[in-house]
């Protein structure tokens, strides 16, 4: 994983010239060991594939993803939802998957 992790890094950063810290875990398989591994080649933010708000609490091991549906009221409600810290994290109590 660690190689795996190291060489994307690389590829990324040849092809678009950017350094990116960012990792979006594949079909959202990960664990404790894989995110200390990918820490140690240099990435900061882990995107999962978990529903949820994210809280300002500073953690990147494990940021939530918003499911889109269809309809404008429903993307407005969810970011109005989420974007408050204490509606976000009391919603999230009773939305996990």
């Amino acid at each position: 994983l660690e190689e795996d992790l190291q060489l994307s890094r690389e590829l990324i950063k040849k092809r678009l010239g950017k350094d990116s810290v960012h990792l979006c875990w594949p079909r959202g398989h990960f664990d404790d060991e894989s995110i200390k591994i990918a820490k140690k080649v240099g990435y900061k933010c882990f995107y999962t594939v978990r529903r949820g708000a994210n809280l300002p609490d500073g953690n990147m091991d494990r940021i939530k993803r918003l499911s889109m549906k269809e309809g404008r009221f429903w993307l407005w409600k969810s970011l109005n939802i989420y974007s408050n810290a204490y509606l976000g994290a009391f919603y999230s109590l009773f939305k996990q998957e």
